[in-house]
């Protein structure tokens, strides 16, 4: 049996590797799927588990640079709407741009919230259609990147298992799609090759996200691929409905089943837990 564990984040990657950096069996997902580092790739060395030349060359990027051109019209966007929001600031990464509102304490909660969600809308409106941009608000933070870069980031590692390594480093491929194919679909289903999918069982552990839910449906998509033995968990029960096939009230409840796992069938299976459930 061989088991594929991996973290999604929508950290950057130096923030997952500086958390996570010292399981070198367990993959990292950084930026909701902008950057794949697979299980056993690179090494570290020094005791914070981070490799202190800051070399991403064993992370796999799923995004194209063409893509980033919307990222200054967002800044200037965001810029605007700090003049309004005391101590707020913007943080820029990679493949996501975060406008963070959690110190915005001198100010109306009901009028930040209306200016949060008037930003929201606005980069929604304008930027989804040609740049395929989602804004949304995860703990005060408005998070704006490309949508569906999770679908891309778990397609290549449905298509490219971490059995098949070493992997090269690759920029602008997954799989057998090419980017100029997935940048014009905003279809959230994972398209496998032809081998299928190379797991015989698939668990995700997720919370409250956007990009939970779009990784819910996912799953959702692809369980008659193996034979229905796939499983997604809410963690944190709420009222909302939701596309995962479980719901779980806490971490405890998690860690209680996956203790409890059968681990003497011999199945490659996979799995992926979002680092933001603090596992």
């Amino acid at each position: 049996m061989r088991n594929s564990v991996f973290l999604l984040g929508y950290s950057e990657r130096f923030d997952l590797l500086r958390k996570h950096g010292r399981l070198q069996d367990v993959g990292l997902i950084a930026e909701n799927g902008g950057f794949i580092k697979m299980p056993h790739s690179g090494s570290t060395n020094n005791n914070s588990g981070i490799n202190s030349s800051k070399n991403y060359n064993d992370w796999i990027k799923v995004f194209d640079e063409n893509e980033k051109e919307w990222m200054p019209t967002v800044i200037s966007m965001m810029k605007s709407f700090t003049e309004s929001l005391p101590q707020s600031y913007i943080e820029v990464e990679e493949c996501t741009v975060r406008l963070h509102t959690e110190s915005c304490t001198d100010i109306e909660k009901q009028h930040k919230l209306k200016l949060v969600g008037d930003l929201i809308a606005h980069i929604n409106e304008l930027y989804a259609k040609d740049f395929h941009l989602h804004a949304n608000l995860v703990n005060g933070v408005v998070i704006v990147q490309e949508a569906h870069l999770i679908h891309r980031a778990l397609t290549y590692i449905l298509n490219n298992p971490p059995e098949k390594q070493p992997l090269e480093h690759v920029a602008f491929d997954i799989g057998d799609l090419t980017f100029n194919e997935m940048n014009h679909s905003n279809s959230s289903v994972i398209k496998l090759n032809d081998s299928g999918v190379p797991f015989d069982f698939m668990f995700y552990a997720g919370g409250d996200t956007p990009t939970d839910e779009d990784v819910f449906k996912s799953f959702g998509g692809i369980k008659k691929e193996v034979n229905d033995n796939s499983i997604s968990v809410k963690v944190g029960c709420s009222g909302s409905n939701s596309k995962a096939s479980e719901k779980l009230k806490g971490i405890n409840e998690l860690l209680n089943i996956l203790s409890r796992a059968d681990t003497t069938t011999h199945l490659n299976s996979s799995l992926v837990v979002n680092h933001s459930t603090k596992l």
